[in-house]
């Protein structure tokens, strides 16, 4: 299974929940737990009236700036809720395949250091476990000719 970003998460839930059986797992720039991250980062940027509004049950339209050039965003406490529910960290997702995961260093999306930071070692029960960080790759990993060749030469490898 191949999970980027978010899909990192989902994949990671799907092994969690033991929905599938499969041989190996490549993550790329894995958003694993990015909700709770998110909820922080967002609270962090919007003015005291929309946090009131938000800590009130209101829902709030945030300004992501140039996060991924997206619109405003509608965030509410329970949108939070269901991030937080499908939290990983404190679980152990079982398994004992083989586990790879690359990252950009210069992600600024979904930091490297987020990721190191999670210690998944610590979360993945497999002990086949490898992060890669790339110099000089960001976010799109897979868009880049060193990313991509990476990732292909370790899937070939696991295959």
């Amino acid at each position: 299974i191949i999970g980027q970003s978010m899909g990192g998460h989902i994949a990671s839930k799907i092994a969690q929940n033991q929905l599938c059986e499969f041989s190996s797992m490549i993550l790329v720039c894995p958003a694993i737990n990015f909700g709770g991250m998110f909820h922080e980062w967002v609270t962090s940027i919007i003015g005291p009236e929309q946090r009131k509004n938000l800590t009130d049950g209101q829902v709030v339209s945030v300004d992501l700036g140039d996060f991924e050039n997206w619109e405003p965003f509608p965030y509410s406490l329970a949108l939070k809720d269901n991030f937080l529910s499908n939290n990983l960290t404190g679980t152990t997702i079982p398994g004992r395949f083989p586990l790879r995961i690359f990252h950009g260093f210069q992600d600024e999306t979904i930091p490297y250091k987020w990721v190191l930071d999670l210690n998944l070692q610590d979360l993945y029960e497999t002990d086949d476990f490898e992060i890669r960080l790339l110099k000089s790759v960001n976010h799109s990993v897979l868009s880049c000719e060193a990313g991509l060749r990476a990732v292909t030469d370790t899937l070939n490898e696991l295959c």
